[in-house]
């Protein structure tokens, strides 16, 4: 691989990583940021929140963001508890869970409307988190699966900074092929 590539990835990595920590000091200022601790000890890069051990990581996330959403405490459920133990790193400023999660929450009450090619509309306004899906050989979880007034379905995936850095880039080989027309620059 390209070490300039490489380090300008990780250099995109670290520049996201701080601007999202000081975004969330003004959203939250009382909130308290610490670096992950991972296998290798605590990264250079990843930091997450760190709630009082009085409070539920549900509880945490509602207070820091503001969430009003009467069906918050399932869709928690649904998000952190999937079987890849997203709870584990839903914390995460750059956890793709918590992306998710944050982003289609109150689609109930924010419904998200895509307008098709032939000018026709679908108002997509329910939502599920980690829906079990067959994917080649192997059951996988899809991480949003949103509901139209007419029925139909449309499933997303939720990535945030996970091929950005060089250190585990981890992608499968079924996958190799698809990221690698997706991903060309």
């Amino acid at each position: 691989m390209n070490t300039k590539k490489v380090d300008n990835a990780e250099k995109r990595v670290n520049e996201l990583i701080e601007k999202l920590e000081i975004r969330l000091n003004k959203i939250s200022p009382d909130v308290n940021i610490i670096p992950t601790k991972t296998s290798k000890g605590e990264s250079e890069w990843s930091r997450e929140i760190q709630p009082s051990d009085s409070k539920r990581t549900d509880d945490v996330l509602k207070e820091i963001f503001g969430v009003t959403s009467e069906n918050w405490k399932t869709l928690f459920q649904q998000a952190a508890y999937g079987s890849v133990g997203e709870i584990n790193r839903i914390l995460r400023l750059h956890s793709s869970a918590l992306l998710a999660l944050l982003c289609f929450h109150d689609v109930a009450n924010k419904p998200i409307i895509i307008k098709h090619s032939d000018n026709e509309v679908e108002e997509y306004d329910e939502c599920w988190f980690e829906v079990k899906n067959k994917v080649f050989d192997n059951p996988s979880n899809i991480d949003i699966v949103l509901k139209s007034k007419k029925g139909n379905l449309l499933f997303l995936e939720s990535k945030f900074t996970e091929y950005l850095s060089s250190e585990s880039p981890d992608i499968r080989m079924k996958y190799w092929d698809f990221y690698v027309r997706l991903l060309k620059d």
